[in-house]
């Protein structure tokens, strides 16, 4: 069965050897292509090893560095906001004010309670005069004349938060009037920021694949949407080290930068992209490092 298989594989052999099959050339043949193959591989692995500077692009945004929050003083429904996104007020005024028909009908309600509370104090003063027995009612009505006048002024103090107030000057700082109109809101809630216009920072939200070795210091440059081609210097200043669910509910690390002294900030608001300089790495694993973890996550070397 060999010899009857070796006839017809010796002949196609021989007709692609091109006459016989010649040990020597052939070995000259792959030592010279090996050669040429172990050059462009040491080549190519002179190339994957040239360092680089590690960096990442990542979404920021130019923020306000110490807003203050402006939230909901108590549970309600938004009735009316004053003031526009990025209007200037000044201490005082008028952003906002919730639904306060309850809160009126209670200070109406806490005003009558304190009218029959004094009434019913100063007759157990009267009587007491006429009758000595009668005058251990007076500490009682004392009691409950206090206490009505309790409850008025904490009415009036709820009726009264009703209409917030800007606590400093500053820029208004919120999504869209028609995102809280109607809308119900709770104690606490945030609905607005007043931030300092000369008092900005960069946040930028870096990826979860995309976290570096990061530390203060390290430089940034950001390229806005509506100029890319002039890119504004930054250098970052904090780092949160916890991730936390961005708007597009993706994991993210928040970092803060400041930006450089020497130049003017973007305006508030401005959005772009800021590139992350990290620490010098490897070209190959510059290009390769999110195959390299993914491998390493799926085999776990």
């Amino acid at each position: 069965l060999l010899k009857s298989l070796a006839e017809p594989f010796g002949h196609a052999f021989a007709a692609l050897a091109d006459g016989g099959y010649d040990v020597r050339r052939r070995l000259v043949s792959w030592l010279g292509q090996s050669r040429r193959g172990f050059g462009a591989l040491a080549v190519a692995l002179l190339v994957l090893a040239f360092p680089v500077r590690f960096s990442v692009l990542s979404p920021a945004e130019v923020v306000g560095a110490r807003p203050t929050l402006v939230n909901a003083p108590l549970d309600g429904i938004v009735r009316d906001i004053r003031v526009e996104p990025g209007d200037r007020v000044a201490a005082g005024d008028v952003l906002f004010a919730l639904v306060d028909t309850k809160l009126r009908n209670d200070v109406e309600i806490a005003e009558k309670a304190r009218a029959v509370a004094t009434a019913k104090y100063q007759r157990s003063i009267q009587s007491a005069v006429a009758n000595r027995r009668e005058s251990q009612d007076i500490a009682v009505a004392r009691a409950d004349l206090e206490v009505a006048e309790a409850e008025l002024a904490l009415a009036q103090d709820l009726l009264r938060r009703a209409e917030v107030t800007a606590p400093r000057a500053g820029l208004v700082v919120y999504s869209a009037k028609s995102d809280w109109l109607g809308k119900p809101v709770t104690t606490g809630e945030r609905v607005m920021d007043i931030v300092d216009p000369s008092e900005l920072e960069l946040r930028i939200e870096l990826g979860v694949t995309d976290a570096l070795a990061l530390r203060a210091g390290t430089p940034v440059k950001l390229f806005l949407d509506g100029d890319p081609t002039s890119p504004v210097a930054a250098e970052v200043s904090r780092i949160g080290y916890r991730p936390a669910p961005n708007a597009e509910r993706q994991m993210v690390y928040r970092v803060f930068a400041d930006f450089a002294e020497s130049g003017s900030p973007p305006r508030l608001g401005a959005r772009g992209a800021a590139r992350v300089e990290g620490p010098v790495v490897p070209l190959g694993f510059y290009l390769f490092r999110r195959p390299i973890a993914a491998l390493r996550q799926k085999l776990g070397i």
